[in-house]
């Protein structure tokens, strides 16, 4: 349900209707509908999160990795997401 959400976000920023702020927004106010030290792959809707040093300030979600779903997230978002 999540990860479909973030789908059609993505979808709309690729159509050019939402820019990365707003994004960024929805998906704080996602995380912040979740109980507190709920990890980032529940959040996302995804079983895996690969953290990057060179992203700074996009999650990129990834459809399929060798049969899963993955997120590739900033490395700064660890200390307040874990997972």
């Amino acid at each position: 349900m999540i990860h479909n959400r973030l789908e059609t976000l993505i979808d709309e920023m690729l159509e050019g209707q939402i820019l990365l702020d707003e994004a960024m927004a929805e998906f704080e106010k996602l995380a912040a509908s979740k109980p507190a030290g709920t990890l980032l792959p529940e959040i996302l809707g995804v079983p895996r999160v690969n953290w990057s040093d060179s992203l700074v300030d996009y999650i990129y979600l990834v459809p399929d990795v060798i049969g899963k779903s993955a997120a590739i997230v900033p490395v700064a978002l660890k200390e307040r997401f874990g997972g």
